[in-house]
């Protein structure tokens, strides 16, 4: 295990399920896969809209928008300050963040 696997470990993030659930995608076959995307990708812009109040302010109320219609987030967005943008739930001191090459990644663990 390398050590950016092991430090997001060490902070409860499960990269062996990670890992795990990785290899499983690379199974699927290109319709599957997609499928597959389209429902992740659904339940996280739900869970957003429903838990982060940052992200409820960028769509209308009771908005069923469809993906080609959500706003892309700017550079702008991205600088807000990120205790203003975490999910109902999470603080700075429950996910794990790691800066490469000016990009702020962002990994929660089991909360």
């Amino acid at each position: 295990m390398n050590w950016f696997d092991w430090s997001l470990e060490r902070q409860g993030y499960p990269i062996k399920q990670a890992t795990k659930d990785l290899e499983g995608l690379a199974l699927l076959d290109p319709v599957a896969f997609e499928a597959r995307q389209q429902t992740a990708r659904d339940a996280i812009v739900a869970h957003h809209l429903a838990h982060t109040p940052y992200y409820q302010k960028l769509v209308p109320s009771g908005a069923q928008t469809p993906w080609s219609q959500l706003p892309i987030m700017t550079k702008a967005d991205l600088q807000t300050p990120l205790k203003q943008r975490l999910a109902q739930g999470f603080t700075p001191a429950n996910i794990h963040q790691h800066k490469t090459s000016g990009i702020l990644l962002i990994f929660v663990g089991n909360v």
